[in-house]
């Protein structure tokens, strides 16, 4: 259709010869087409510039790789020991945050950066804004995800926090979780800068909404030490919920190792012990089950 080889076309220039090819196809346009199509062939064009981008391509897929490496190696192995379950807990809380983390950061500016060109083309009636807004929500769901199920696979198998006997649904669990994450701070970021002006505003409103979910996230400070006039602060946290899920996920079924050998939970008291109130120092909890009990 004329409205498919406008827009397709269009994609394939760059700067002002783009905004100018967009105008010239706008104005022979008599009727915007239906939704769908305005989506498909939005969709299309939303890949079509991503392969286009060699350079950008494979910074997203450098980082894709090396973030989860590094947490990998990092909390590699870690024994079911309590001595070591600050490290478990560590580690899904680091996968968290940089599934959060590096998706905003590129996602945020996007917006800012063409939006010369993307008003130019929706005031001449090239699409509506809500297949534009779906579409770019499409793509980044198929383009950014991948990074959350590589930092879902480090973790999970580097780093060891699963359950000694892995099941596919706890697997699917697990991994579902950390995609989500990365989806949701790309949404997220991607709308932050629709009402951003310049990519320096996008990303100084970005951080500070982004560390806000971290820190009312239950990691840092538990929910029952939060004040009471900032617990809203902590269910509006999407950090709070797939943290939750994760460490229920990793230790629901987490059998510890004694303290040390000969360890008897009968005679001798643990700083890791609890009885799901926090408070005290009780016998040593040999399942995950009381850990997740003050950890969510």
């Amino acid at each position: 259709s004329s409205y498919e080889n406008r827009v397709l076309i269009a994609s394939k220039s760059q700067g002002s010869a783009f905004a100018q090819r967009s105008l010239d196809y706008t104005k022979n346009v008599q009727e915007k087409p239906a939704f769908r199509t305005q989506l498909d062939i939005l969709l299309r064009r939303n890949f079509y510039v991503w392969l286009k981008d060699p350079k950008g391509l494979r910074i997203s897929i450098i980082q894709g790789i090396l973030i989860p490496s590094v947490i990998g190696l990092l909390y590699f192995d870690q024994d079911r020991t309590q001595e070591n379950y600050s490290n478990v807990a560590a580690c899904c809380f680091m996968m968290l945050l940089f599934s959060g983390m590096l998706p905003v950061t590129q996602t945020v500016i996007a917006f800012p950066l063409e939006k010369a060109i993307i008003m130019r083309e929706y005031t001449n009636g090239c699409y509506d804004a809500m297949p534009f807004y779906i579409s770019k929500c499409i793509f980044l769901a198929c383009t950014k995800g991948y990074v959350g199920f590589l930092i879902g696979f480090a973790g999970y198998f580097m780093a060891g926090i699963h359950p000694e006997v892995i099941t596919f649904s706890n697997m699917c669990g697990f991994f579902s979780v950390t995609i989500m994450m990365t989806i949701w701070s790309s949404i997220t970021g991607l709308t932050l800068g629709f009402f951003a002006e310049t990519p320096e505003t996008a990303t100084g409103v970005s951080m500070p909404i982004l560390l806000l979910n971290v820190m009312f996230a239950g990691f840092l400070i538990s929910s029952g030490s939060i004040p009471v006039y900032f617990i809203w602060a902590y269910y509006l946290s999407m950090f709070h919920y797939c943290l939750s899920a994760v460490m229920v996920s990793t230790f629901e079924d987490y059998e510890f190792k004694g303290c040390d050998e000969g360890y008897d939970p009968d005679e001798e008291e643990c700083p890791f012990g609890s009885d799901g109130t926090g408070k005290g120092m009780l016998p040593c909890a040999l399942t995950g089950g009381l850990i997740t009990t003050n950890a969510v």
